[in-house]
């Protein structure tokens, strides 16, 4: 417990969704970071629109990874001016104001992987460690005994670990940026088809909530890549800020400049 006030620098870390099609220039838009003050945590094999810059990267491959990352993140370091340093095996990057995830689609991925290939058939040994067993000693278990297809509890463990990660960063000491694809899915209230984060199920309507900023990345008319931030019927955005128009253009400093009400992003 902590008595602060809320224009207390640290009370004020921006966490950011930025949703849209493959190919439309999330990545790409990561340019306009500050290289010095920006981690990114990359689950994509390939950097190419990064290869010019040297910005700070850990890669990930795997919900294990993922885990570690946690640990990673929870014991940086703060300093004075706002940032922390992280450390990595024996690397340190200092200075960090902003981690970016790229992308949390794929992070989710990962978890189902784990789930399937991982955690329920080690669950699968465990409940057939009391079945008789065939010559040798060996627990007679018929190929394929597990399901590959999600049931109602394994999408609501599923949300309970990605929405866990998400909510964990989001408290940490520093502005975080969550990439993901986006999708159309019908709003069963409204009977409109609404341009979501593509998660399944719940996940996709309940992340929006651990966010301050919620954009949806799409080109204008003059064939410009933008960022809508209004919600309407149509699209899940979201701005507590209050300070967006209802399109930005899509750089990322012009966004927390504008948020910080003329403090510098460095």
């Amino acid at each position: 417990m902590k008595l602060t006030t809320s224009n207390d620098y640290a009370m004020n870390k921006i966490h950011v969704l930025l949703h849209g099609d493959s190919g439309i220039g999330k990545t790409t838009s990561l340019l306009t970071l500050p290289k010095q003050s920006t981690l990114i945590v990359l689950s994509e094999r390939s950097v190419i629109p990064l290869r010019r810059e040297k910005f700070n990267v850990l890669q990930i491959n795997n919900w294990d990874d993922v885990r570690k990352l946690n640990e990673i993140l929870a014991s940086a370091k703060e300093a004075g001016d706002g940032s922390v340093s992280i450390t990595v095996d024996d690397s340190i990057a200092e200075g960090i104001k902003t981690v970016v995830f790229d992308s949390l689609s794929d992070i989710n991925l990962f978890c189902i992987r784990q789930m399937i290939d991982i955690d329920r058939k080690t669950l699968t040994l465990k409940r057939t460690e009391d079945r008789p067993k065939g010559k040798g000693g060996q627990v007679d278990t018929p190929d394929n005994v597990y399901e590959q297809s999600f049931t109602q509890e394994d999408w609501g463990e599923l949300e309970r670990r990605v929405y866990g990660f998400v909510a964990t960063v989001n408290h940490m000491p520093f502005n975080s940026i969550f990439t993901c694809l986006t999708t159309w899915r019908e709003d069963k209230r409204t009977g409109f088809d609404r341009r979501i984060p593509a998660f399944h199920n719940k996940l996709a309507t309940n992340l929006p909530a651990q966010f301050d900023i919620v954009l949806h990345m799409e080109s204008n008319e003059a064939g410009e890549r933008v960022w809508r931030t209004t919600k309407d019927e149509q699209y899940c955005c979201k701005d507590s800020s209050r300070d967006l128009a209802p399109f930005e253009p899509s750089n990322w400093t012009q966004l927390f400049t504008k948020i910080f009400t003329n403090k510098e992003v460095k």
